[in-house]
């Protein structure tokens, strides 16, 4: 299966999920940034986009840190009630083992053990599915994660709202107000 083949897109909403970890090993650098890009058509045919910009302060290895990118994806999707979430992540291997429905017939890397049985608890009950995309088209989720490894962690997090769909409120900054972050510190959220 050649998983940078073009990727048919299935219906629902597109979480597209990247993460960035700076290889130097300095005092300076030690914030793994979260990139989380979340397209949906809500209603009359208008995509609505949210940006989410997000940190772990600590540093990771790749593998980890892109499965902690996953997983914040389906937390999101499950915060946000989408019932049908596309998981996308340009991570062949995390792709590969977070498809694989069984931890204990294959459990994959060792590494990602922990990190796929919450992912397991937090999507049951939702449809989804994970879908491999090359680099080239996850720059949006790129971007935000390498924005948010450099970033300074606020006290709050800034939500940004101009998406046309939320003209009356504010459905994410709504379904995010008591959304347990754990060790993920948001920065920002936007809404288009």
């Amino acid at each position: 299966m050649n998983l940078n083949a073009s990727v048919q897109i299935q219906e629902g909403s597109n979480i597209f999920c990247d993460a960035s970890v700076c290889v130097q090993q300095s005092a300076a650098y030690n914030q793994t940034g979260v990139g989380i890009f979340i397209l949906t058509t809500p209603s009359h045919s208008l995509y609505s986009g949210s940006f989410f910009q997000v940190g772990i302060q600590q540093t990771m290895e790749p593998l980890q840190a892109e499965a902690n990118a996953l997983l914040l994806g389906a937390k999101l999707a499950r915060a946000l009630n989408l019932q049908r979430a596309n998981l996308i992540t340009d991570n062949e291997v995390l792709a590969k083992t977070a498809r694989t429905a069984s931890l204990r017939h294959s459990p994959g890397h060792w590494s990602l053990r922990p990190f796929l049985a919450e992912f397991a608890d937090v999507t049951q009950g939702i449809t989804s599915s994970i879908l491999k995309i090359s680099r080239q088209n996850n720059k949006v989720a790129d971007k935000l994660a390498k924005m948010a490894r450099q970033a300074s962690i606020p006290t709050s997090c800034l939500f940004y709202c101009n998406a046309l769909s939320h003209n009356l409120h504010y459905p994410v900054r709504d379904a995010l107000a008591n959304f347990q972050w754990g060790n993920f510190a948001p920065i920002s959220v936007t809404c288009l």
